[in-house]
């Protein structure tokens, strides 16, 4: 998706945790659970509307208006969401959605895919707007 402003604004929109259900209509609600700045390490939480209980997840990549992805890891299974940010001519900002499941997600992704593919849609779209 590419979006009519620029990097700056974008991404300090899409870092504010606690206001993702103001724009995200999956979510019902956000939140940090670590204090101080973004970085990776730093933990949160959300709670899918259709699932309806919170789930804690840590930030995986961050670098400030380039990448913000969260997920789970271990050593059997890894799950990932990852939103890139690329400068675009007229300030625009030119906005990627990847996700990456291996190991035991893997397998449950397998079974859902189709419904996890329409969530994160929903989310792009969410955002976009």
């Amino acid at each position: 998706n590419e979006l009519d402003a620029p990097v700056e604004e974008v991404f300090g929109v899409f870092k504010d945790i606690a206001r993702w259900p103001e724009w995200v209509s999956v979510l019902s609600a956000a939140a940090p659970i670590s204090s101080g700045p973004l970085q990776v390490g730093f933990r949160l939480e959300m709670t899918p509307k259709d699932l309806g209980r919170s789930i804690k997840t840590v930030l995986i990549e961050y670098e400030e208006n380039r990448v913000l992805g969260w997920g789970l890891r271990s050593r059997v299974a890894t799950l990932v969401h990852t939103f890139r940010f690329e400068p675009r001519p007229g300030g625009r900002c030119l906005l990627h959605h990847l996700e990456f499941s291996e190991g035991l997600f893997g397998v449950v992704s397998w079974f859902l895919s189709e419904k996890m593919d329409a969530y994160d849609r929903q989310w792009s779209r969410d955002f976009v707007a």
